[in-house]
C-alpha cells in the first residue's frame, strides 16, 4: 500500500487536524525451520516475507487512544489510564498492549489515533499478531520521538503478548519483524538474542507460503500445553541431570542416556525440541554453502517431526507437504508455524514455480475440498516508516 492511499483512508475516518501524520509497515514472517524451539531457548531460522501491516497514526491533544482497523471496520476508544485487556474485541488487544508496556517503559506517551490495515492472512501462521505489535511500537517510537534499541522493541511486543493478550510465545516472531533483511534468513539464538544473517534467496529460487484454509482454531490453547509438557519434561530430567535447566541444554546423547525416565508423551515432545535444534544449526552450514538440496531433506525431516513427534500438524498440512514433495522443482517443504491449520512454506526453484502452484491446487482441492491460497514471497526487511508522498 502506498503512503497516499494510506493517508486518505486514515484521513476518512479521523479527519483533518494539524498534527502530523506517521506511516510504517511491518512484514509478516515465516519459519524455514526451528518451530517450537524459541520458548524452549533454543534456534531458530526465520525470515520476514512481502506480507505486511501498514499503520498511519498521530498524536491527539488529550489522552484518548482510538484504534481503527481496515480489516474488521471497526473502532476502538480508551484512555490512557484505562488500558485493559479488551474481552469482546480481541483484535485491539495487540496494539493496546505494546502502547500500556511501551508507557510503562518510558512515560512519553498521551492520547493518539491509529489506523491500520494489512494483507497477512490471519490465523495462518505468518505472524500477522507480532507484526501487528511491533507496527504499533514502531509508529508510536516515530510519533513520540522515542530512542529505544530494535531488540527492546521485540522485548516489549513480546511482554505485551505474554502477559497482556495471553498467549505464551517465544521471541521470534517480533525479533524478526523488527530486525530482518532482504535477501537474508534470520538466525536467532533465542537463549542470548544472539543472531546472524543467512543467505536465502537467489533468482532461482522461490520462497512458496501455501494457506491451508484451515484457521489455527487450537492453537492458543495447544500451545500452552505443548510449552507445558516441555517445562514438565525439564523437571523429570533434572533430577537425573541437575545441571539442565532448559531442554536447551539437552545434548543428543544425554537424551539417548535418560530420555526413558520420561512418560511416552514427554519423550517425543523432548525428542523433537533437540533433533529440531540440530537441524537449524545444520541449515544455516547447508545456506551457507548453497546447499539447498540438503536444507530440502531437514525441511521434510522436520515436518515429520512436528506431526509424529510434537504432533501439531494436521491432515491439510500433511496434504500439502507429500504434495510438494512429489512436484518436480520442489526443493523441500514443511509446515511453518504453531500449527492445527496455518500454511506451509515450501523452497522451489522458479522456473517450475506456475507448474507446482497448478499441481498443488488441484490435488488439494481433490483431497479437501478447498482451493488453497498460494503466495509466492520474496524476503524483506523488518518494520519500517514509509516516508510521505504527497504534501
Amino acid at each position: 500500500m502506498e503512503t497516499r492511499p494510506l493517508k486518505q483512508n486514515f484521513l476518512s475516518v479521523f479527519g483533518e487536524k494539524s498534527n502530523p501524520i506517521k506511516f510504517v509497515k511491518t512484514p509478516g514472517r515465516i519459519n524455514l525451520i526451528g518451530e517450537h524451539t524459541d520458548y524452549n531457548d533454543g534456534f531458530v531460522l526465520p525470515v520476514a516475507i512481502d506480507k505486511f501491516i501498514f499503520m498511519a497514526g498521530r498524536v491527539r491533544d488529550d489522552k484518548k487512544i482510538v484504534i481503527y482497523s481496515d480489516n474488521e471496520k471497526e473502532k476502538v476508544e480508551t484512555e490512557l489510564n484505562a488500558i485493559h485487556p479488551n474481552k469482546n474485541t480481541q483484535w485491539v488487544n495487540y496494539p493496546l498492549g505494546v502502547y500500556h508496556f511501551l508507557q510503562k517503559e518510558t512515560n512519553k506517551l498521551q492520547g493518539v489515533e491509529i489506523f491500520f490495515s494489512g494483507d497477512i492472512p490471519i490465523g495462518r501462521g505468518l505472524s500477522s499478531s507480532a507484526a501487528l505489535e511491533v507496527a504499533t511500537c514502531y509508529l508510536l517510537i516515530l510519533l513520540f520521538n522515542i530512542k529505544i534499541a530494535p531488540i527492546k522493541m521485540a522485548k516489549i511486543c513480546k511482554k505485551s503478548e505474554n502477559e497482556f493478550v495471553g498467549v505464551p510465545c517465544g521471541i521470534m516472531d517480533q525479533f524478526v519483524c523488527v530486525l530482518a533483511k532482504e535477501a537474508k534468513a534470520l538466525f536467532i539464538d533465542c537463549r542470548d538474542l544472539h543472531y546472524e544473517y543467512v543467505p536465502i534467496e537467489s533468482k532461482n529460487i522461490n520462497i512458496m507460503v501455501i494457506d491451508s484454509g484451515v484457521k489455527r482454531k487450537l492453537a492458543i490453547s495447544s500451545y500452552k500445553q505443548r510449552r507445558n509438557e516441555c517445562e514438565n519434561a525439564v523437571k523429570l530430567l533434572k533430577k537425573s541431570i541437575p545441571e539442565l535447566d532448559n531442554l536447551r541444554d539437552l545434548s543428543v546423547a544425554k537424551f539417548k542416556e535418560y530420555g526413558n525416565i520420561l512418560p511416552e508423551i514427554l519423550r517425543k515432545r523432548v525428542k523433537h525440541v533437540i533433533y529440531e535444534n540440530n537441524r537449524v544449526n545444520k541449515g544455516v552450514i547447508f545456506l551457507k554453502n548453497g546447499n539447498l538440496k540438503e536444507f530440502g531433506k531437514i525441511m521434510y525431516e522436520s515436518h515429520a517431526s512436528l506431526k509424529d513427534d510434537y504432533e501439531v500438524s494436521c491432515r491439510e498440512l500433511d496434504i500439502l507437504v507429500e504434495t510438494a514433495k512429489k512436484c518436480e522443482g520442489v526443493i523441500g517443504s514443511r509446515m511453518t508455524g504453531a500449527g492445527f491449520g496455518g500454511s506451509t512454506v515450501t523452497l522451489a526453484e522458479t522456473e517450475k514455480n506456475e507448474e507446482i502452484m497448478s499441481i498443488i491446487k488441484e490435488q488439494y482441492f481433490k483431497e479437501t475440498g478447498i482451493n488453497p491460497d498460494i503466495y509466492a514471497c520474496k524476503s524483506v526487511n523488518g518494520a519500517g516508516e514509509i516516508k510521505q508522498v504527497d504534501s
